[in-house]
C-alpha cells in the first residue's frame, strides 16, 4: 500500500492575495506568483480584489515571489509570506497598491 501513495504527486499549494487601493478592492489586476522552475502561476483579481493561486508541486515560500500589476498603478513585487493546501481556509496577502503620477482618479 505504501508503494502505491509513493508515486502521489504532492497536493497543490495556494497562494491568496487581497489587492486593494485608496481602500477599495482593485478588480482585473494581474497577480503572479514565480517559485521557480515549474512553479508559476497567474490570475486576474476579481470584483473583490481577491485572486487565488494554485501552484503544483512542493513550494517553499522562501523562494517565492508575487507581482501584482495593473495599468494606472506602480507595479509590486513582494515575497510570499505562507502557501496553503487548502484555497478556502488560506490567509490572504494583503497587497497596496499606488497609482501612477499622471494618472488620474476614476470614479467608481
Amino acid at each position: 500500500m505504501m508503494l502505491s501513495l509513493a508515486g502521489c504527486p504532492p497536493p497543490a499549494q495556494y497562494v491568496i492575495a487581497d489587492v486593494v487601493a485608496a481602500r477599495a478592492p482593485v478588480d482585473d489586476a494581474l497577480v503572479a506568483a514565480d517559485c521557480g522552475d515549474y512553479h508559476q502561476s497567474a490570475r486576474r483579481t476579481d470584483d473583490r480584489g481577491r485572486a487565488r493561486l494554485a501552484l503544483s508541486g512542493k513550494v517553499d515560500p522562501a523562494r517565492c515571489l508575487v507581482t501584482v500589476a495593473k495599468p494606472g498603478y506602480r507595479t509590486v513585487e513582494t515575497p510570499i509570506a505562507a502557501t496553503c493546501t487548502d484555497a478556502t481556509a488560506c490567509p490572504a496577502m494583503l497587497i497596496w497598491l499606488d497609482r501612477t503620477l499622471g494618472v488620474p482618479e476614476v470614479a467608481q
